[in-house]
C-alpha cells in the first residue's frame, strides 16, 4: 500500500516515532502495520495521520504515480 510508505517516509522525515505519530489516533502496532501495508484502515485514520504529518495524501499519491512512471520510461 503506497499510503503506508508515504506515511512512513514523512514520519521519519519529521523525526517522529510511531508512538508519537499515532498518539490519540491509533496504536503503535496499527501504525506499524499501516506502514508495512499489512492491514486495512479507515479513511479517517489516513486523514488524521496526514494532518499530523502536514501532508495532503491525494497530492502525495499523485506525485508517487508520476515518479513511478518516470522510472518505468
Amino acid at each position: 500500500m503506497d499510503e503506508g510508505k508515504i506515511i512512513k517516509f514523512y514520519r521519519q522525515k519529521a523525526k517522529l516515532t510511531q508512538e508519537e505519530l499515532g498518539n490519540g489516533i491509533c496504536s503503535v502496532t496499527h501504525i506499524s502495520k499501516i506502514e508495512r501495508g499489512l492491514t486495512e484502515y479507515s479513511p479517517e485514520i489516513t486523514i488524521l495521520l496526514s494532518k499530523r504529518l502536514q501532508i495532503v495524501m491525494e497530492e502525495e499519491l499523485k506525485s508517487l504515480v508520476t515518479l513511478k512512471s518516470r522510472f518505468d520510461e
